[in-house]
């Protein structure tokens, strides 16, 4: 009995160490491309006309939603660099547990990628891509089914 009590013991000691690690190494890592630049940007922006990229997780993170938001960054910096810059996209990581507001205004209820369109600071159209989950081990489909998204919503910034 003794020894099954410790085994449960380490057992939880040991989920509780690597649930913090992954909170730490989430909460330091860098949010930026290879030249240091940041991708992440605040919603305050000068131009009121944008597509925002969010990445709505969980508090706590598996490796599948650290690897959606990781192919999600790193398409739109390879793709959708130049409207970075120009503030034409703005991407955010939201912990939909800690922002039950906004997850409720998209209904979020598991990590997922949900694209916006806004003009005058208002959001006009919305798209929750949920199928990032069943495309995540195939880049191609996965990049082509953000990247549409994105696409049709930047063409609808100029109408």
């Amino acid at each position: 009995m003794k020894k099954s009590l410790n085994i449960i013991k380490n057992i939880l000691l040991t989920f509780i160490l690597i649930s913090i690690g992954f909170a730490l190494g989430k909460n330091y890592s860098s949010l930026s491309n290879g030249n240091g630049k940041k991708i992440e940007q605040n919603a305050n922006t000068e131009n009121s006309n944008f597509v925002k990229v969010y990445y709505f997780h969980s508090t706590f993170r598996c490796s599948t939603c650290n690897k959606i938001e990781k192919l999600t960054k790193e398409l739109l910096q390879e793709k959708f660099s130049r409207y970075i810059d120009a503030k034409k996209i703005i991407f955010k990581e939201i912990d939909f547990q800690a922002n039950e507001k906004l997850a409720e205004k998209y209904a979020i209820v598991a990590s997922s990628v949900v694209v916006v369109l806004k003009k005058d600071n208002k959001t006009v159209q919305y798209k929750r891509l949920d199928k990032v989950w069943t495309l995540i081990d195939k880049p191609n489909k996965f990049n082509t089914y953000i990247s549409d998204t994105v696409d049709a919503y930047l063409e609808k910034l100029k109408e």
